[in-house]
């Protein structure tokens, strides 16, 4: 008899929001991913990057917003479009029409 194939679970928001105090994840695509917390060197090397493009963004007036991370955000399509990288998350107002 062939093994039952295992269906993987599909997690949401309500299991993120019911992780222990202080455990980093992220829910994409219905999976869990735990994160580890940066190191110092990290987090200065963020800091001035982030001023650096928000200072940029200003310059030229635009309309993006920058995150460092760790941001907890849940984001509905049809409000907001999110483009993340690694260590910056960029938030930008969906244009109206």
């Amino acid at each position: 008899m062939a093994p039952a194939s295992v269906q993987p679970k599909i997690y949401t928001v309500h299991d993120i929001y019911h992780l222990p105090e202080g455990q980093r994840a992220e829910l994409i695509d219905g999976q869990i991913y735990n994160m580890v917390p940066p190191n110092r060197i990290h987090q200065k090397l963020i800091n001035r990057l982030s001023q650096t493009i928000t200072n940029h963004i200003d310059r030229k007036q635009g309309d993006c917003e920058v995150y460092p991370a760790p941001l907890r955000c849940i984001l509905k399509q049809r409000q907001q479009k999110l483009c993340r990288t690694g260590y910056f998350s960029y938030l930008r107002q969906k244009e109206n029409g």
